[in-house]
């Protein structure tokens, strides 16, 4: 026998042999040995082997399948990847009131221009000066022996007190009549004081603020709302005429949020 007869019948053993020793202890074969074991007639991975057998030819060839213990695996250490959630976006719920941007042209800018409290404070300083000048000329004619009551004022300060006092009742009176009506879109009276004799402060003017604006997604209350407060301008027993004119404003915006539903 010639040596390259007899290495091609006991190398192939060999190769066999060492592949069933030490297969359990050496990692997966990568495709290239995979594929040169093929080439030689073997097969790819020693898991594969199986049973074996030599041919009349002398070479090894399998002639079975691996026996492979089945293993039962507890369910319990059995995981399933959960499955991808769907992509839901999340959505607003919609309105279940209606939008009250179709009432074009509603704005409170007049009515805030009428319940602007600059003019009631320019009004009050200029009464503020009368009243100065008066003090001034009855504190030098006391000077000059003027007569006096028992509380040192004179005629014309006795008049003044007494005006400013009537004016103080009416003015109270006049802006808790629309608070009153007004509730609870009204707020308290803001009056604007002068200062009189002795030195006590009275009321000359005042204003009540209206909550005009609109109630979010419901004409019908906002509708009731105002005409609330046109009652409300209208309240005192004698109007001024920026009472009629807030009560005219507030008539407009009513027809705008009407016509618009």
């Amino acid at each position: 026998m010639h040596l390259t007869d007899w290495a091609a019948r006991v190398v192939p053993s060999i190769i066999i042999y060492l592949l069933i020793c030490i297969a359990p202890t050496l990692p997966a074969l990568g495709q290239e040995q995979a594929n040169e074991l093929q080439k030689q007639g073997l097969p790819p991975s020693p898991a594969e082997i199986g049973r074996l057998k030599r041919g009349s030819d002398g070479k090894i060839i399998q002639i079975g399948p691996a026996d492979t213990e089945k293993v039962d695996i507890p369910k319990s250490v059995i995981t399933t990847p959960p499955s991808p959630s769907p992509n839901i976006e999340a959505k607003r719920p919609k309105s279940i009131t209606p939008r009250l941007s179709k009432h074009h042209g509603y704005n409170t800018h007049l009515l805030d221009h009428l319940q602007n409290g600059a003019d009631h404070q320019s009004r009050a300083h200029r009464q503020q000066i009368e009243i100065d000048s008066i003090l001034r000329d009855e504190a030098r004619a006391k000077k000059s022996g003027a007569a006096v009551d028992t509380r040192g004022l004179t005629a014309r300060e006795i008049a003044l007190m007494e005006q400013l006092q009537r004016r103080h009742r009416e003015v109270t009176r006049h802006e808790m009549d629309h608070f009153r009506t007004g509730q609870p879109y009204a707020s308290f009276p803001q009056y604007y004081y002068v200062r009189g004799p002795l030195n006590r402060q009275f009321a000359v003017s005042g204003i009540v603020k209206f909550d005009a604006s609109l109630i979010r997604g419901d004409v019908s209350a906002t509708v009731f709302k105002l005409e609330k407060l046109r009652r409300a301008a209208l309240a005192p027993r004698t109007p001024s005429s920026q009472d009629r004119q807030i009560a005219a404003e507030l008539s407009r915006l009513i027809s705008i949020l009407k016509a618009g539903r």
